[in-house]
């Protein structure tokens, strides 16, 4: 990759820890200021208490304990027709206490039973509530959940030892929770919400332009904008601290076809979006939808699919991004490619790596970087696969035979035990060809399965959640490819069931990549982005489904004309 990579932070200071500022003065700087503030001393008192002296008599202490706070600001506005449908602003902290017993061999989680982290919020436009501003209300929540984490974990830890010891094990079971060095980040980066007004006039500006396609029922142009400050500090000495800032814009439009068939689209975008790029990106998805209504339903179809661009991120991230986690399950299943490593997952000419610490890859901006993930662990960078073989998985500190540490890819947001999980994820392919050549690779496939066309995908349905391939995203935009250059766009086109191994028959690939970019929500309300970015890929067999159910019938009378 070379000179395509941006590295979103550098090492410069070695203090408590690794920080990533620019000099050692800043850095040193960077923690006074931390350790002078009300809420970092907050959370260092009652820390200290809780695992010195929560113990009660016959059960023991816990050995690990850590503290979360993350403090939010968020600007929400929605327009459809150029009204404001929705405008909010808010304010409010998440903490979370993550209290572990025993010891890192055998200790309380990985196991089926209550869910030992709690979250508090305290919302509301006051940008500083009372437990945001006073230490002792900050402690006092601490105290709380930390009271209720050690009654359930005690529990917890006298189920799992009454089942193991039940039990005849067949293999030697993992620790529990990995050791590793204590690492602090304190990252330099001021993070403001974008002006507020700007953002107004631009969403307006663009859900106004849906007036000009009468045959769209319903749309919507939104933005979303958080301010996002994480701490962290842990009995193991770790304290970090993260704020960040991320920009959401979503367009959405739907309509009927004359036979009653509902069709939508939508897309999101992340980072700076100019208000001409979303004027354009409104008249395609007007233009798309507004042509779609006339078109041929697909036929039922078993063959070559050439997912080009976004698509082609889309159906990669519903394959693998569960699919790479190394996370044992708590019942003993393992994600489906768990138990296939050092095998081939995918033509030997691929690679596959996750670096959170990008914010860049020839020159695509990537949003699923962090400085430290949800158990506080640094991320790295890892290689996934190698010449199309399966070399590592995303580790948290759950470890597993094969990896004993966290690579820094433990995600969670605010509740449940961390799993290994995507950040920034990057498919490459040695022997890319253009977009012409990989279409030209689609009819020759076609042909030699006897079929008239190809189909491609160029863009799925937006969605923030993986089913492993077991219903992947309904398709927006699909079209038949025939020999002769036609394109005929088809309309209710539904994928069939797909899984990780469909990745080792891939017949080629593009040279030019494309990203989509994801966002997951926690229950929360937080939101955990992520990148992937992949060339166009050409799969050797899919199926895609003619619809078989019924629809309500469209409006028996056209939309009102609107000046």
């Amino acid at each position: 990759m070379g000179s395509g990579i941006r590295r979103r932070c550098r090492p410069a200071a070695l203090i408590a820890g690794l920080l990533f500022l620019d000099d050692y003065a800043q850095a040193q700087g960077r923690l006074d200021t931390l350790a002078l503030d009300p809420v970092s001393q907050a959370m260092e008192s009652e820390l200290l208490r809780t695992h010195r002296e929560l113990e009660r008599p016959g059960r023991p202490p816990p050995y690990y304990v850590g503290f979360w706070v993350i403090d939010f600001e968020l600007v929400e506005l929605r327009g459809s027709l150029g009204a404001l449908t929705v405008d909010r602003r808010d304010s409010g902290r998440r903490i979370k206490v993550e209290l572990r017993l025993g010891d890192h061999r055998v200790d309380n989680s990985n196991f089926m039973g209550p869910n030992l982290e709690f979250e508090v919020q305290r919302p509301g436009d006051d940008p500083q509530p009372a437990v945001q501003a006073d230490g002792t209300a900050l402690r006092r929540e601490f105290w709380l959940l930390a009271d209720t984490a050690y009654r359930s974990a005690n529990e917890l830890l006298d189920q799992k030892k009454a089942q193991r010891a039940s039990e005849v094990e067949v293999d030697e079971l993992p620790a529990d929770f990995s050791v590793e060095e204590p690492r602090s980040v304190a990252v330099d980066r001021h993070a403001t919400l974008p002006d507020r007004d700007v953002l107004i006039r631009t969403i307006l500006a663009a859900s106004e332009r849906f007036l000009s396609y009468p045959a769209i029922h319903d749309s919507e142009v939104a933005v979303e904008a958080w301010v996002v400050r994480r701490r962290f500090v842990s009995s193991e000495g770790v304290r970090s601290y993260e704020p960040s800032q991320l920009t959401r814009f979503s367009v959405r439009g739907s309509t009927q076809a004359p036979d009653g068939m509902p069709l939508s689209h939508s897309e999101e975008w992340f980072g700076t979006v100019t208000s001409d790029a979303l004027l354009a990106q409104v008249t395609r998805i007007g233009s798309e939808l507004t042509s779609l209504r006339d078109a041929p339903l697909v036929e039922d179809y078993s063959g070559p699919v050439l997912f080009e661009g976004i698509a082609a991120a889309q159906i990669t991230a519903e394959l693998l991004s569960l699919s790479l986690s190394g996370t044992p399950g708590h019942d003993g299943q393992d994600t489906p490619l768990a138990r296939r490593l050092g095998r081939r997952v995918l033509p030997s000419d691929f690679s596959l790596f996750d670096d959170p610490t990008l914010d860049s890859v020839q020159g695509i901006p990537l949003f699923g970087g962090y400085a430290f993930d949800d158990e506080g662990v640094i991320p790295q960078r890892v290689s996934l696969v190698e010449s199309g073989r399966l070399k590592q998985l995303l580790m948290s500190r759950t470890p597993r035979k094969e990896f004993s540490s966290s690579n820094g890819h433990g995600r969670s947001g605010l509740s449940g035990w961390a799993k290994g999980g995507i950040g920034n994820l990057v498919m490459e392919s040695r022997r890319g060809v253009s977009k012409a050549a990989l279409r030209r690779r689609l009819l020759a496939t076609a042909a030699e399965q006897g079929l008239e066309y190809g189909v491609v995908v160029t863009r799925l349905d937006t969605r923030g959640f993986s089913t492993n391939g077991f219903s992947p995203p309904v398709p927006q935009t699909a079209f038949k490819l025939y020999p002769d250059g036609r394109i005929v766009f088809v309309r209710g086109a539904a994928l069939g069931e797909m899984s990780v191994r469909d990745l080792r028959d891939i017949v080629a690939a593009s040279s030019e990549l494309s990203a989509g970019h994801f966002s997951t929500t926690w229950p929360s309300g937080l939101e955990t982005p992520s990148t992937v970015v992949v060339p166009s890929l050409l799969f050797e067999e899919v199926e895609v489904k003619r619809p078989k159910s019924a629809h309500a019938r469209p409006p028996a009378w056209p939309r009102s004309a609107i000046e």
